[in-house]
């Protein structure tokens, strides 16, 4: 896009007349389609004169508007004649919310808006021609609003010619006697902007529309849907964007808004709201941008908090059964390597205290937790456990504490927003507030969840694990969605009393901090834009808000793996970074493919990997040879008879060995 803005400049520098496309070139449409804008006045059409499928009769009167006119073009009133004349009505109220709605959706091209100017800085005289049936004044005062000020503006429906012959180019020509050596056309029809100014003698260049340069091809018809993509590709395909700004703007933008719009939808209502960090970090400046433009006032709170930090202070409040559970609780799968001195550390212990108790036990202070002794260390924790009450007792005053200076205590109900799953902080919560009722807000929500807390929390993607299929993509991928709420500061230690105000202990936090501030940014940016059309946007199909960043998540594009091949997430007390792409050698993988499908299958993001020194080329080789090995083996599986299956699983050995030379065979 850099080249192609430097080229139109330099052909601009030849020339000193330049004009311009009107409509998909200096101006744009927050829509898909210019025809979307009859799908937004079907309500209208229908409770304001009875007029079923507005869409579909607003097309076919524009067609039937034509027939008898010069050139085959049309204006807006006689479009709207026909309608009146099958209705017998007066449709000025709908002709003038037609035009309501073309200035809400228009906007100004920010690449073509640079052209306009360059071209005004070099002092040239600056023209808009358009095919289009919108009156020229009404065209005039949309340039105007979107900081366009040109010196002459033609529009087909006033002198009844048309670019796409050439005669409105003639018209032009004999009303103003440019030069036509000196004349640059620009627009993105290849007919009408193109051939026709070139036959004419003037010379053209072709600015490849939006829609044409976009990634949209399963439209399912919804206008949100078109308003949402409409302004994705109005952002990405007309400025130059980092990869990660892209990733903002298309995949994580829709999924903050529609969240944030859901939250707001059933919290407008309230007086309070606490968005938790770090998941909630995003969610509430989104917001805030809601408050603002609806002029809702209610308190809003960033409540910093994290497991750590509040649900082990409050596991003095439960059982002791419970409590050895929660704090000797890790992520296998994950690989997440926890230390018995990391679980003391967290509960505000020195583990060279416990020298003694941890020979009595057969322990070491940097015994690692497997499934194998995780019930030897809780017998361990049982042993100091009146230590740990004491030290819990103390983080569980710093925590009510804080929660009284953050005014948590002055509400009948307390409304919780977070990403999910099980509403651990909203039990530990509930456990010190006793006598207030608080509601979690949440992105998703699973079906086991704490039983005070389970009848007061709301998902948003999925509800108790419902729909199924939202839940399972999610739940495969949680760290992708973890990754794009996370606030760009650390994990919420616990708290510290410093001159009589309570503070929050933060660990020290870098991974990921550039990049997400970037496409953190362009999200937020991106939901400024949508929350213009607030009132078109208020109920929003999740499958719209989701389906951009599932498609990238599932799709697995090598350009897209690269990126996040830098990206690291710390999983466990221990700090250790895990990587969400893995990058194996080639002759690693094919050596011991159960062991690489085991690890990627527990990749942060799910199945993801890079070949070591591969391009794009070989990598897309090597998956499809990979895939290739894995669909022969499927096979072989799948043509075995039911009694091969049960001799397979009595004899293990001999099935392997067959297995190999039956592969081996078809690979010669």
């Amino acid at each position: 896009m850099k080249q192609e803005l430097e080229n139109l400049k330099q052909e601009i520098l030849k020339h000193e007349v330049i004009s311009f496309d009107i409509f998909d070139t200096l101006l744009l449409r927050n829509l898909l389609k210019p025809t979307d804008l009859f799908l937004l006045m079907e309500p209208f059409a229908r409770e304001e004169f009875g007029i079923e499928h507005f869409f579909k009769e607003r097309i076919d009167a524009e067609k039937d508007s034509r027939v008898s006119k010069e050139n085959n073009e049309t204006t807006l009133k006689s479009i709207y004649s026909v309608l009146e004349k099958k209705y017998s009505k007066n449709l000025t109220k709908l002709l003038k919310k037609e035009l309501e709605l073309e200035e809400k959706f228009l906007t100004f091209n920010p690449f073509m808006k640079e052209i306009y100017q360059f071209a005004k800085e070099h002092d040239k005289t600056v023209l808009a021609i358009s095919d289009m049936y919108l009156p020229k004044s009404f065209i005039e005062k949309i340039l105007s609003l979107n900081g366009y000020s040109m010196d002459y503006v033609y529009v087909s429906c006033e002198s009844q010619k048309v670019k796409g012959n050439g005669s409105l180019f003639q018209y032009v020509f004999d009303e103003r006697q440019f030069s036509k050596n000196s004349w640059l056309h620009i627009g993105d029809n290849l007919v009408s902007d193109v051939n026709s100014p070139k036959s004419f003698g003037i010379d053209a260049f072709y600015y490849p529309n939006v829609l044409s340069r976009s990634k949209y091809e399963n439209i399912s018809g919804d206008i949100t849907e078109s308003i949402i993509k409409g302004i994705l590709q109005n952002i990405i395909y007309t400025k130059e964007c980092s990869p990660w700004e892209t990733f903002g703007i298309f995949c994580v933008a829709p999924v903050y808004y529609g969240f944030t719009n859901w939250i707001y939808q059933l919290t407008k209502h309230k007086d309070n709201i606490y968005f938790l960090a770090r998941d909630s970090y995003m969610v509430q400046k989104v917001y805030e941008l809601f408050a603002k433009k609806l002029n809702k006032n209610m308190d809003m709170h960033y409540l910093y908090c994290s497991r750590a930090s509040y649900q082990i202070p409050t596991l003095i409040l439960g059982s002791k059964d419970l409590a050895l559970d929660v704090l000797t609780r890790f992520n296998a799968a994950m690989n997440q390597k926890v230390k018995i001195e990391s679980i003391l550390t967290s509960i505000g212990l020195n583990p060279d205290d416990y020298e003694k108790a941890f020979r009595n036990f057969h322990l070491e202070k940097d015994t690692i937790l497997t499934t194998k002794n995780v019930y030897h260390v809780q017998k361990f924790l049982s042993y100091i456990y009146d230590d740990i009450v004491s030290k819990l007792k103390e983080k569980k005053d710093l925590v009510e504490q804080y929660l009284e200076q953050m005014n948590m205590k002055n509400y009948e109900e307390v409304n919780l927003v977070d990403i999910g799953w099980a509403g651990s902080t909203q039990y530990a919560l509930s456990q010190i507030l006793k006598n207030q009722k608080i509601t979690g807000y949440y992105l998703g929500t699973r079906k086991k969840m704490y039983e005070n807390v389970k009848y007061n929390s709301f998902g948003y993607l999925f509800d108790a694990e419902e729909p199924e299929d939202i839940y399972k993509h999610i739940d495969a991928n949680i760290m992708m969605y973890e990754f794009i709420f996370s606030a760009p500061h650390g994990t919420t230690t616990g708290f510290i009393k410093k001159k009589g105000k309570i503070e929050p202990v933060l660990e020290v936090f870098s991974q990921n901090v550039t990049l997400m501030n970037t496409f953190q940014q362009s999200a937020f940016l991106t939901c400024q834009e949508f929350l213009k059309y607030y009132d078109e946007l208020k109920y929003m199909p999740t499958e719209v808000v989701l389906q951009n960043y599932q498609e990238f998540i599932l799709n697995k594009r090598y350009e897209d793996l690269v990126m996040f091949s830098s990206v690291y997430e710390a999983v466990g007390y221990e700090g250790g970074k895990l990587p969400f792409v893995q990058e194996f050698e080639e002759e690693e993988i094919k050596k011991d493919l159960k062991s690489f499908y085991e690890t990627i299958s527990a990749s942060l993001w799910k199945d993801a990997y890079l070949i070591k020194g591969a391009n794009k080329e070989e990598y897309e080789f090597f998956k499809q040879e990979l895939f290739s090995t894995k669909t022969k083996i499927c096979g072989m599986i799948k043509s075995l008879s039911f009694i091969q299956i049960l001799r397979a699983i009595r004899y293990p050995r001999t099935t392997i060995r067959k297995i190999k030379s039956l592969f081996s065979k078809q690979n010669s």
